[in-house]
């Protein structure tokens, strides 16, 4: 996935999907909009599963310049999370409504306008 736009998730959106991503590069992608959320993916209402692979030089609008991820699981083994940005919370990542697993990931050079440039969790669980 590369250089895509759309109103939410600019590389992939999953609504009540279960998703797997085997070493899947999500770049330069970008969401624009009042409610624009996961500039490089947007989950809601599922769960998704990265291992390996790069989410990097997204661009978010109000949560997730790399990863947002609503109402579901979401784990995260083995991904660079780099340079990604928002104007809200999460720069490289952002879940509210289900908990999130980080295991092996650098996460890097992300920033926010709003709260946790590298990740912000709000109301779940964040394991690292």
């Amino acid at each position: 996935m590369r250089a895509n736009r759309a109103g939410s998730g600019g590389g992939l959106f999953f609504l009540a999907s279960d998703a797997v991503l085997h070493d899947t590069e999500v770049s330069d992608d970008t969401v624009s909009g009042t409610t624009a959320t996961g500039g490089g993916i947007m989950t809601q209402g599922g769960s998704l599963a990265c291992t390996g692979g790069r989410i990097d030089t997204n661009d978010g609008a109000v949560a997730g310049g790399g990863v947002s991820a609503r109402d579901g699981r979401a784990a995260l083994d083995g991904v660079a999370i780099e340079s990604n940005t928002v104007t809200g919370d999460g720069g490289g990542a952002y879940t509210t409504g289900g908990p999130l697993q980080v295991r092996r990931c650098t996460i890097t050079a992300n920033s926010a306008g709003g709260r946790g440039g590298g990740v912000f969790a709000f109301g779940d669980s964040l394991v690292l």
